[in-house]
Formats: C-alpha cells, structure tokens, sequence
C-alpha cells in the first residue's frame, strides 16, 4: 500500500466519521410547515381573541393558548408523518439524535406556550416575540451542531435578533412584523438554501448569505410598519376641528380624523372594587390635554390611529403606555387612612 493511498483512506475515514457525527438533517417542508405556521399565528391569533370577542381575561389567556398548543400539535404530527414517508421513499431512517433533537424542539415550543399564557396574567407580553425569536434560533442552532447543513448561522441570526430588538426597546408593531418574516419569509428561504451546496460551500459564503437572509427579513418589516401606521391621505387631508365633530348630528359610519387643540378637557370614568374595596361615588377624573392631537375615529369610537404635535402616526395597541409609578398607602392619626397613585401615559418615540 502506498503512502498516497493509505492517506486517502484515512480521509476517506474521516470523511465518515464526520458524516456519522453530523447525520441530522432537517427536510424542507419542515422549515415552511412551522414558518409559515408561526407567521399565521403571529398575524391573526390577537385578533381572533380580542377583547370584544372574549372580554373575561382569563377565559380569553385559555381559550388562547389552548387554541395555540393545538395548532401547533396539530401541524407537529402533520409535519412528523410528512418526514417518514420522505424518509421511508429513500430508503432512510431517522437517527437516534435526530429523534432526541425532536424532542428539544417540542420542548421549547412547550416553553413558549407557557411564556406567552404566563405574560397574559402577569405581563410583559412586549418581550414575547424577542424570546419566541431567540428561542426558535436556539433550537436552530442546536439542531446546526449535529447537522452539515447550514442552520447553526440561521440559529445565531434568530438570536440576535430577538436579543437586539428586546435590548434596543424597538416599537412592538415593528417587532411583530420582524417576527412574522422572520417565520413567514426566513424559513421557507432558509429551506431552500439548506439544499444548495453553493451556499453552504464556505464560511464567507454563508455569512454572506446569513447577512442577506437578515435583511429579507429587516427591511420589509420597517416598511410595512410604516405603512401599517399611516392613515389615508384623503383622511389626512379632510381633518376636522372637535368643535365642528361636536355639531354633527350623530357619528359618521365612515373614517374620520379629529383635531384636539392643547387644554381640551377629558372626564376619565375609573372604576375601583374587589372584595377589599368600594366606590362609594362615582366622579369623573378631569384631564386635560398637554398637547394637540389628531384621532382617527369610526362609529364614535377610536380605531387606535393617533398623532401627537410634531410626531409621526401611531398606533394605540403598540405606542400607547400607562404606567404606575408610585403606589404609597399612608395611616396617620390625624389624616387616617389614605393612597397616593403617581401614574404616567407616555407614547412610543
């Protein structure tokens, strides 16, 4: 045996035993099922269980996320029978560690269920779809350590950017959307280029890629929020003063933006009980308004659109925040019992 020969078996040797050591592989379908699966869910599940539709709060946290656990139940034995018969026509078996490595993925989809019914009575719903992210790119990217094809990359990228939009306090509407192409888009792209051998040829090929692949993903979710906040021109254009609203005789049916000058007063109805508490009489809070601002409204109601003087568009269920920060209880002798609520409604810069 030559010395040439001896060393091509040797690699051919190595070449195995990498083969062996990385026998995971994820199949196509995999990565759009469960894209397009969590994108869909991210776009229409808040709107299916709103406060109009289920007005008991923890009714609507249940309903919710069983509703959520099923689909993706649902979609996970879709997908699974979908991988064996694929399997089944090449002749292939799964490995033991790509059936281990089934079971983390379930595993954190378990843990973002919990996450997001535990947000619903305690709060913080702002960093779900920050942690949805960097979890869903951890899984990729512990799938990626047993695996030849590119997913570890997909995995950090996914990492960074639920860590970077959490960390740099982005608006939520623009993180929704992040997360939507992120799943809806990134997935279904990043199965096809697992399968491109070009793609996955080198290091600077797939950070090349990676980097594309952030910005397939980045740059139409700033665009879409953009437009997503902008009312329409001819409303824009056709802004009536509050005094003219209020000599209309009743509500328009259609959209309507309203100007409220500087010093307009607003009565602000709250409402106190429990067991502990009552509410011996009802009297409005007065406010006032600091500022100028303009309301898109429809059938007498807001529909969430609003500008501040000198600001862009916002939207109430993304930009809006009423914080409590201070709650004191007092009992002087003199004074007797008493509550002081220091609270502070700021908007999304």
């Amino acid at each position: 045996m030559t010395v040439s020969s001896a060393s091509q078996q040797i690699e051919a040797i190595h070449e195995m035993m990498s083969t062996g050591h990385k026998s995971v592989r994820i199949e196509s379908h995999t990565l759009v099922i469960w894209g397009v699966t969590a994108a869909v869910l991210i776009l229409f599940v808040d709107d299916i269980f709103s406060h109009q539709n289920i007005s008991d709060p923890v009714a609507r946290a249940l309903s919710m996320n069983l509703f959520i656990a099923s689909i993706l139940t649902l979609v996970g034995i879709i997908e699974s029978r979908m991988t064996r018969s694929k399997r089944d026509a090449r002749d292939e078996s799964l490995s033991f560690v790509q059936m281990q490595l089934s079971k983390v993925w379930w595993l954190i989809l378990g843990l973002i269920v919990i996450i997001n019914l535990a947000m619903q009575f305690f709060g913080g719903g702002y960093m779900l779809y920050s942690l949805t992210m960097a979890l869903m790119g951890m899984a990729l990217y512990i799938q990626g350590l047993f695996s030849r094809q590119m997913l570890a990359w997909a995995g950090v990228g996914m990492i960074l950017l639920g860590l970077v939009t959490l960390a740099t306090k982005l608006p939520l509407q623009l993180i929704e959307w992040i997360a939507v192409f992120c799943f809806g888009i990134g997935w279904p792209l990043l199965a096809w280029a697992i399968n491109h051998q070009k793609i996955n040829k080198s290091m600077i090929q797939r950070l090349i890629f990676t980097l594309i692949w952030l910005a397939v993903i980045i740059i139409p979710a700033y665009a879409v929020t953009l437009l997503a906040s902008e009312p329409d021109y001819e409303l824009v254009k056709n802004t009536i003063s509050l005094n003219d609203y209020k000599k209309l005789q009743k509500s328009p049916e259609k959209k309507q933006i309203i100007s409220l000058p500087a010093g307009t007063v607003i009565p602000v109805n709250l409402n106190i009980g429990g067991g502990l508490v009552n509410v011996s009489k009802q009297m409005p809070l007065i406010l006032t308004l600091a500022t100028e601002i303009k309301i898109e409204v429809q059938n007498g109601s807001p529909t969430g659109r609003f500008k501040l003087k000198n600001t862009d568009w916002k939207i109430f269920k993304y930009d809006f925040r009423l914080r409590i920060t201070r709650f004191l209880s007092s009992l002087k002798p003199k004074q007797g019992p008493g509550i002081t609520v220091d609270t502070r409604i700021v908007t999304k810069d």
